[in-house]
């Protein structure tokens, strides 16, 4: 029994003796590491300082539990970290799956949305090739207007002035060219409407001449006035189509000068201090200031009448100004035949009746004719 008691003891003490061995080795182990370049040791020893602040037996004992309790603390800690991280991730899964439906919806949309935007992008561009259409023709129709219809303006100078102006004359030479315009319109295969253009165009010109008949018969005595003149040569060119009207205010003019020359040369012999009848007692005087007179005075008229027809290109003027000139001179054959037959029956004189005879035949000759 001693002898194993006594071996029990000797095993023990090499057992402690290997323990000593062992944690001396240990020791000596840690007491040779260089700490200072541990950055993992010292960090440990930071954290161990925070909770491991009384070096006591009590201490190092329950340092291990210490350890073990703030591990699980930071670990706790970390699940909770990750958890509030997990449930923010799920959130966001959630979200990320919402922005994946609405996407999916709104690319449904848009599908959807580009599907009617083409039918209403062919449907525009229908609706715009027949805006085009009616476009075009509707310029086409103002142009045809312009082309082959009077303005208000045109139409309210035809039809409500009543005076005549340039403007009134130009709107007449519009009619014409409509009215030429519809014959070629004819030879473009549109008969009906160039008719009716036509016939149109022909009440405005009747509308048009008629106007010009009633304003000549008031206005063909002013032909001394110059403004005058020119708008009767333009109505005596537009009437001389109608040769029925053309001779009426032709045969207006002429009794109208025809009493003004009558007129005149009845003033000529009888008013004044040098009235020619103040010469009466002298036969060689008193018939040549009345046939001077008459010569001074015809060829202004045949100046009016030349004026009155110098645009009436489609009427023989030659043969109008001669018969125009004549039936205004006719006026004054009766007073002048009066005085000079007077002459003839109260003077039985050769010489005196040799005088008149000679100035009657120097005023018939052709040199002295109307030029």
């Amino acid at each position: 029994m001693d002898s194993k008691a006594g071996d029990i003891s000797l095993q023990n003490v090499d057992s402690d003796d290997k323990n000593s061995a062992i944690i001396q080795k240990r020791l000596n182990k840690v007491i040779d590491t260089n700490i200072d370049n541990d950055k993992d040791v010292l960090e440990a020893l930071k954290e161990l300082s925070i909770f491991f602040t009384e070096n006591t037996l009590i201490s190092r004992r329950n340092l291990r539990s210490q350890i073990e309790k703030r591990s699980l603390s930071i670990n706790e800690d970390f699940v909770s970290a990750f958890r509030k991280v997990k449930e923010t991730l799920d959130s966001m899964h959630e979200d990320v799956l919402e922005m994946n439906n609405a996407v999916s919806s709104m690319t449904t949309q848009l599908q959807n949305t580009k599907a009617q935007t083409h039918q209403l992008i062919q449907q525009t561009t229908k609706l715009q090739a027949e805006s085009d259409k009616i476009s075009m023709k509707q310029k086409i129709s103002e142009a045809f207007i312009r082309e082959f219809q009077l303005t208000e303006t045109e139409l309210n100078i035809l039809r409500n002035s009543n005076e005549i102006s340039m403007s009134f004359f130009n709107v007449l030479d519009r009619v014409e060219t409509i009215n030429q315009s519809c014959k070629l319109l004819m030879q473009g295969g549109h008969e009906t409407c160039a008719l009716d253009i036509q016939q149109q165009m022909t009440l405005y010109k009747e509308t048009g001449l008629d106007k010009i008949y009633r304003w000549c018969q008031i206005h063909c005595k002013d032909i001394e006035s110059p403004d005058m003149r020119i708008l009767l040569a333009k109505s005596m060119a537009c009437l001389q189509e109608h040769g029925v009207l053309f001779s009426y205010i032709l045969a207006e003019y002429c009794t109208c000068r025809r009493a003004i020359l009558v007129r005149l040369f009845i003033n000529a012999l009888t008013c004044g201090n040098n009235a020619i009848e103040t010469h009466a007692y002298d036969v060689r005087r008193y018939t040549g200031d009345m046939l001077g007179w008459l010569h001074a005075t015809i060829p202004q008229e045949k100046t009016y009448l030349l004026a009155l027809l110098k645009l009436c290109t489609r009427t023989n003027t030659d043969q109008v100004l001669s018969e125009s000139l004549a039936n205004i001179s006719e006026g004054v054959t009766n007073p002048l035949r009066v005085r000079i037959e007077k002459i003839l029956t109260s003077n039985t004189s050769p010489i005196v009746l040799y005088t008149v005879t000679s100035l009657l035949r120097h005023y018939r000759k052709p040199h002295h004719s109307v030029k």
